[in-house]
């Protein structure tokens, strides 16, 4: 079963690369996981949907933060990408 990257991951990595965690934003984007767990994808998981919510919240660089939560999740199925991720954990 692949694991996907948790809301720790998601900050962790938006703050190295990013500069601010954006816990709402990376919160808001994973919301329906507690209704559809590993099907919640087909929720704010599209690059519209995704800065609209990053840009609502109104943190400093949620938008950018937003989109790179897409990044993450998309290749967290990849193995060189795993690796990655969890180096950057």
């Amino acid at each position: 079963m692949i694991k996907l990257p948790d809301l720790q991951t998601h900050k962790n990595i938006s703050k190295l690369l990013i500069g601010e965690e954006c816990e709402i934003t990376n919160k808001i984007i994973d919301y329906p996981v507690r209704f559809l767990g590993r099907n919640h994808r087909i929720f704010f998981h599209d690059p519209i949907s995704a800065a609209l919510i990053g840009i609502l919240t109104g943190e400093e660089n949620g938008m950018y933060s937003a989109l790179l939560h897409l990044v993450i999740d998309k290749y967290s199925t990849n193995q060189l990408a795993k690796l990655v991720i969890e180096y950057l954990k």
